[in-house]
């Protein structure tokens, strides 16, 4: 993504005094697992059924994952039986997508699942069905650029406006906006753009977790009460100082959290770290993380797992207490493995 050169008011020293190098933050939390590949108990799913999955998503007996350059893009795993459907065609037409940005699980209701069309602007639900996921119906989201449902209820990252969060419903007409990047000393205009990432919801209480993308930080968000938690900035490579803050994408700035997936006691992000060069000189390779940090909900960096293989995506299923890990295997093919972990003893 192309971010425009934007003044902001604020000293670097500021910012300096919460963030750290790459290396000494990630290292901080204990090492609760050196490498997942070894740990983890591998589905019976075969390669070519997989693809190259950017997202997943899990909850109760289903696992969906993406991969958008498949002409049917979600794919929907029954774990009791290991049917796998694909309910959802690409294409420009009505009923289909053109580029699933989100997969999201109802934090409401086991089995219902949403995905987020980025190019269309658009949502589309999907209900259980004897094994399966059914349409259940499609709404603009024109308003956001990630979301998180829960029930009719969207809360989510706006795209633009006077405001950072936003809340709305499924086929509503208004948004309720509150917040702002000040935290990181951004205007709306620069965070929009530098600060894009997931957000993930709590299963049973009014909070939602950011994490950036596009720089190492995130923030935690009571949105009933619309005021911040915590908010951590890790990574300063994304700016660029001359006395004053800029905010700059250059070669040697680092990609921050590649994914997120919330549980009770708290997150799992995903976490990359390589400089935009490393993409840069391998062209075609997909972002890819080594390390899974784990933030409970005030914002403390408790552990992380950690792998010798590339992992593409996580996804936590709350009902089961496992989750579930994208690898890159030895034979250069992506595979799905679970891990059943219990966070409330870190």
């Amino acid at each position: 993504m192309k971010v425009s050169r934007i003044v902001v008011g604020l000293s670097i020293a500021v910012l300096c005094a919460c963030a750290q190098t790459t290396a000494s933050w990630v290292e901080e939390a204990p090492s609760v697992e050196d490498d997942v590949a070894r740990s983890v108990e591998w589905m019976d799913i075969a390669p070519e059924k997989i693809g190259d999955p950017e997202l997943l998503c899990t909850a109760g007996g289903y696992l969906l994952w993406v991969d958008n350059d498949m002409d049917r893009p979600l794919s929907v795993l029954y774990l009791p039986t290991g049917e796998i459907s694909a309910p959802l065609r690409k294409g420009r037409a009505g009923g289909e997508v053109l580029n699933i940005q989100q997969i999201l699980r109802d934090v409401d209701t086991v089995g219902r699942f949403a995905a987020v069309d980025g190019f269309k602007h658009r949502i589309v639900c999907l209900s259980a069905d004897r094994g399966t996921l059914s349409r259940e119906g499609e709404y603009p989201i024109d308003a956001f650029s990630t979301v998180t449902l829960s029930g009719d209820s969207v809360v989510g990252l706006l795209r633009d406006g006077s405001a950072r969060y936003g809340i709305g419903s499924l086929g509503g007409s208004s948004t309720a906006g509150f917040g702002d990047y000040s935290t990181f000393g951004l205007t709306n205009e620069a965070g929009w753009g530098l600060l894009q990432g997931h957000v993930v919801r709590h299963p049973r209480s009014e909070r939602i977790a950011w994490f950036g993308y596009y720089t190492a930080a995130c923030k935690i968000v009571d949105f009933e009460e619309r005021k911040t938690l915590c908010s951590h900035l890790f990574d300063l490579s994304a700016f660029d100082a001359h006395g004053k803050l800029y905010v700059t994408m250059r070669p040697e700035s680092r990609v921050g959290f590649i994914g997120a997936t919330a549980c009770e006691e708290g997150i799992f992000a995903l976490y990359d770290g390589k400089e935009l060069s490393y993409y840069m000189s391998h062209r075609g390779l997909k972002p890819h993380g080594s390390t899974i940090c784990f933030f409970t909900w005030d914002g403390c960096y408790a552990v992380r797992l950690c792998s010798d293989s590339r992992i593409r995506s996580i996804a936590w299923n709350e009902e089961q207490r496992i989750l579930y890990i994208c690898l890159l295997d030895g034979d250069a093919e992506y595979r799905i493995g679970r891990m059943a972990l219990e966070p409330s003893r870190w």
